[in-house]
């Protein structure tokens, strides 16, 4: 059983069991993501994640509430970075209200 798995099974309730990748910055383990959250409480939240920070609190920021701000963001940054901390909407575990 994977660690994802595992996860799921000891806690259902974990942000991270709803999101999935959506984008990332290049084919290495190491490289960033952009994770698309599909829970019905945050469904269409984009969130900025790195393979060493994933899951903690204040390490997810929320980069986008639908595809269409991520799209802009990546056309405006060449798809190099998503996130301008400037325009962060806070974390993945922030009680946020798009």
């Amino acid at each position: 059983m994977n660690l994802a798995a595992e996860i799921a099974i000891q806690d259902p309730d974990d942000l991270t069991n709803g999101c999935f990748t959506f984008a990332e910055s290049g084919a290495g383990t190491t490289d960033s993501l952009v994770v698309v959250d599909l829970h019905p409480a945050r469904i269409g939240r984009y969130y900025d994640a790195f393979w060493d920070s994933y899951g903690l609190v204040g390490q997810m920021p929320i980069v986008a509430f639908a595809v269409t701000e991520l799209i802009g963001r990546l056309l405006d940054t060449q798809g190099v970075r998503p996130i301008d901390l400037r325009l962060v909407h806070g974390d993945a575990y922030d009680a946020v209200n798009p």
